[in-house]
């Protein structure tokens, strides 16, 4: 068979064994797919990894000792410290390697599976003229099948979120805010971001905590519980993180919350103790408080940050809060409050 048939046949059984859907693992079941045709300097892997392919190809016939069961448990050993990184990346290459030989048994020669059994070849069908030639119109087929089956794993991995997924690998912001609205209640939500500043052009490259999603926009945490609001210039003006590139991925295991709290003339203080988590969890604010003989209060407003409460009216002032800390109400700690908010607490999976 083809490279490419090769390529296609480990991707798509990648993707089926193992729930591959990255681009990474996808990218390493495709080269593992060629390995096995380094042992003749004609092929793509061979002409690579010329050095290899002669010393092979002077030791070893065509489709004998790469194409066998015994060079695939050589190559799962050797490729084991992937495992440490990503189960998922070692497995990926170990479909991607077995499919790159084991397609060649469908071929008119068929390959020595057993080796050393040299004599022992596998050939599937047993019928010679039902096998394959070598870039004959019924691979042509074959490769056609292949692409349908990839994109039927890929859609079953993301879970129908096959738009998403090529959204997340074209680096949208959208795609990270899918992300965070399908998987943020039980994963953390991470988001590798390319940009620069709003307010002082910047560059910024940096890994951040997703905690909410504003319009076309996504609010990030970053050191020191600073939070952003990060987007896409053309959509986002009051962003203050300014996309060019994202991509999100999935973070530790949470377990995730969230209910209504009603305050009737409660002091905020009182609340913010209430809200505070003695286990290390974190606790996200979003709602309206009315806040009763207030017009003295000042409030901290931040040109660089994203402010996560903002105030408005007189003398009874109103607190609009989104993806706000119970921290973040302390100016208001002496003041009595009515209001609603949606708390959202999460913990993590230990």
């Amino acid at each position: 068979m083809t490279a490419r048939t090769h390529a296609l046949m480990g991707t798509a059984a990648a993707a089926l064994a193992s729930g591959a859907a990255d681009p990474l693992s996808l990218g390493i079941a495709a080269l593992a797919s060629q390995l096995p045709d380094a042992d003749t300097s004609h092929s793509l892997a061979g002409r690579i990894l010329r050095p290899l392919s002669h010393l092979l190809e002077r030791h070893f016939p065509h489709r004998t000792v790469t194409h066998s069961f015994l060079a695939t448990a050589i190559v799962a050993f050797l490729a084991w410290p992937l495992r440490w990184h990503s189960p998922q990346l070692w497995k990926a290459a170990l479909w991607g390697y077995f499919c790159g030989w084991f397609a060649d048994a469908f071929t008119k020669s068929g390959v020595a599976a057993f080796y050393p059994l040299s004599a022992a070849r596998l050939v599937i069908p047993a019928n010679p003229r039902l096998r394959l030639a070598t870039g004959s119109k019924v691979e042509h087929g074959i490769f056609i099948l292949l692409v349908c089956l990839l994109a039927f794993a890929l859609h079953l991995n993301t879970k129908g979120g096959l738009l998403r997924t090529f959204g997340s690998w074209m680096g949208q912001p959208e795609s990270v805010a899918e992300l965070f609205r399908k998987d943020g209640a039980s994963r953390r939500v991470l988001a590798q971001v390319e940009g620069r500043y709003a307010t002082t052009g910047a560059p910024v490259s940096g890994l951040y905590e997703v905690v909410d999603v504003i319009g076309e926009g996504i609010v990030v945490r970053a050191e020191k519980d600073h939070l952003y609001l990060a987007g896409r210039p053309q959509s986002c003006s009051a962003c203050q993180l300014w996309i060019d590139r994202v991509r999100g991925r999935l973070g530790g295991a949470v377990v995730s919350t969230t209910r209504e709290l009603r305050i009737e003339g409660r002091r905020v203080g009182e609340v913010i103790a209430a809200l505070r988590t003695k286990d290390g969890g974190r606790v996200w604010l979003s709602g309206e408080l009315a806040l009763e003989d207030a017009e003295l209060l000042s409030w901290p407003v931040s040109l660089s940050h994203f402010n996560s409460v903002t105030v408005s009216g007189g003398g009874t002032r109103t607190l609009r809060l989104q993806a706000a800390a119970p921290a973040d109400l302390e100016p208001a700690a002496d003041y009595y409050a009515t209001g609603q908010l949606l708390v959202r607490e999460v913990r993590d999976v230990r």
